[in-house]
């Protein structure tokens, strides 16, 4: 059986074979400029959906924080605030400039954190009162050309029972990104200071210099060779077996998922909610 230190020239040879010391770390430089800017691979595909089905919120993503303690409301509103302050992407707007898909950044969108007071509902009430506000966030489509694609409500059930509901548009968020956005929340939440809390989260890289940088890369020309070939000429129609003919118009029925866990904010519940 071969040592570990000849398996590592084993593979450092059949590196220097094939040319390839392994992948490089490459930095993503600055798009500079106020924009607008060139969309992602995702976001040009969910902006396509959109064209093709408007007014549709199939690709909205939903959040719930349950908050259990005595809330400091208007800290909670400020810290959102330099949330949508400190990340760009949650400032866009999405449309088509020159025959090209863009996304602009607003620097002052209009934007509140919508309260409901149901401290005076019976328990009954209040949740069936909260599943209507929710729904009504939920279903709701985004004008994919007006910023930003959020909606924060807070729902006050009682002095220390408080639930916070985020809605976005999957164009400007996934689910790994909403991890990002909890912990800087909770982070702006905790951060005595208002001195502090406005250095906290600094970010160095925005998501429309990623997306720049993506759209400034060269195409392998060996990829899209391939790609000519395999789609060159007539395509033959694919068809497959399915149980019921395809509708003509897609049908409006949505499913929804929610799952709780432990979340390390002050909350004590959160859920996703989302299509």
């Amino acid at each position: 059986m071969p040592t570990p230190d000849k398996k590592i020239s084993v593979l450092e040879a059949w590196k220097k074979k094939r040319g390839d010391a392994g992948p490089a770390h490459q930095i993503i430089p600055k798009a500079g400029g106020s924009g607008p800017f060139p969309l992602s691979p995702g976001q040009k595909q969910l902006f396509f959906l959109d064209q093709l089905y408007p007014n549709n919120p199939v690709y909205n993503f939903s959040e719930i924080y349950h908050f259990e303690g005595e809330l400091d409301i208007p800290k909670l509103e400020e810290s959102l605030g330099k949330v949508l302050r400190d990340n760009d992407i949650l400032r866009c707007a999405f449309g088509i400039k020159n025959q090209e898909t863009v996304q602009t950044v607003h620097e002052n969108p209009s934007w509140e954190l919508t309260k409901h007071d149901l401290r005076s509902l019976t328990k009954e009430e209040q949740s069936v009162k909260t599943g209507e506000i929710m729904d009504a966030d939920l279903l709701q489509a985004f004008n994919l050309s007006k910023a930003p694609l959020l909606r924060t409500s807070l729902i006050m059930i009682s002095k220390t029972t408080n639930i916070l509901f985020l809605t976005l548009h999957h164009i400007i968020t996934d689910k790994w990104s909403m991890g990002i956005l909890r912990d800087q929340l909770a982070q702006n939440y905790y951060t005595k200071k208002t001195k502090d809390r406005d250095k906290a989260n600094e970010i160095d890289i925005q998501f429309t210099d990623y997306a720049s940088w993506i759209a400034n890369k060269p195409v392998e020309k060996e990829h899209l060779d391939y790609w000519k070939s395999k789609l060159s000429g007539q395509i033959q129609v694919l068809p497959l077996p399915t149980d019921y003919p395809n509708p003509k118009v897609a049908p409006k029925r949505y499913h929804r998922r929610i799952t709780y866990f432990q979340a390390r904010f002050p909350a004590t519940r959160k859920s996703n909610r989302f299509f």
